[in-house]
């Protein structure tokens, strides 16, 4: 949980669509970063919102 909404009710909902980093090359290689980030929701009583 990111530390700004420490003392918020936040539940995880899953992950976002993974992004994909093409970087320099290292070496000859190439390389791929893969970032997936987490979904967090702040509930509101019956309101939710989408925070990553």
């Amino acid at each position: 949980m990111p530390d700004e909404f420490a003392g918020e009710k936040l539940v995880s909902k899953g992950f976002f669509e993974e992004v994909t980093v093409q970087g320099f090359p290292i070496r000859g290689f190439q390389v791929y970063l893969h970032i997936t980030r987490r979904r967090w929701l702040q509930e509101f009583g019956c309101q939710r919102n989408a925070y990553h």
